[in-house]
């Protein structure tokens, strides 16, 4: 089944930066384009789950055929375009790709599509 409606956001993964001094912080890597459905949380589960965190929370719908990577117990899934879904990571939904992402991902349900919850920065 094909997804309607899909627009582009960006996906930027987390990672350490150095700085000119030595200095590591945390901060985003550069920003990848992908294309899905969001929308706002809702239905009884995730208000159990979420309660009053819920309005800072969105679903993503992708369709984009994935592949699964493990790495220790970090499950990455890669689809055909090199573009990498990880939690943690940031997504770009109300901001431009070039700003700080407004969005992080806090899980992700592979059950055919790919299904993840974002929550507000």
């Amino acid at each position: 089944m094909r997804i309607k409606n899909k627009k582009t956001y960006y996906i930027k993964e987390k990672a350490v930066i150095t700085d000119n001094e030595g200095g590591k912080y945390d901060g985003y890597s550069e920003p990848k384009e992908f294309k899905a459905c969001i929308y706002p949380a809702s239905g009884k589960l995730q208000v159990e789950m979420y309660g009053e965190r819920l309005k800072s929370i969105l679903n993503v719908l992708c369709d984009d055929p994935y592949t699964v990577e493990v790495k220790g117990k970090v499950l990455t899934y890669i689809t055909k375009n090199g573009v990498k879904f990880c939690e943690s990571a940031g997504v770009c939904v109300y901001v431009p790709k070039d700003a700080e992402p407004d969005y992080k991902i806090i899980s992700i349900k592979p059950v055919g599509h790919l299904l993840m919850e974002l929550e507000k920065l």
